[in-house]
């Protein structure tokens, strides 16, 4: 596809960016480069980056890469608050809502 569309412009192999005027005119033939290729295209506007399309294999691998870090952030957050609460203690359900009413 980086031959096919005049003014794009490859930062590196997986990478592509386009306008988005290209990427509305070319949609069809930019989503079969992306799942031929596996690139990345970056859509532009007035010279930023507005927009990304990626291959589901690699969206996929990013969600799970997403999900993992999500679950490491809670393991360590439970450990605190566990260690907190020995540290601490803690108090009955019964004994919290006495306490709030």
């Amino acid at each position: 596809m980086k031959a096919d569309i005049a003014n794009s412009s490859a930062n590196n192999l997986d990478e592509v960016r386009v306008t988005l005027d290209e990427f509305r005119d070319k949609l069809l033939d930019i989503v079969r480069d992306i799942q031929e290729n596996d690139n990345w295209i970056v859509v532009m506007q007035d010279g930023k980056p507005i927009a990304a399309t990626i291959s589901i294999e690699a969206f996929e691998f990013f969600k799970r890469a997403v999900e993992q870090a999500e679950d490491e952030i809670d393991i360590k957050e439970s450990a605190i608050a566990l260690a907190e609460a020995r540290e601490q203690g803690t108090i009955s359900l019964e004994e919290l809502r006495s306490r709030l009413s």
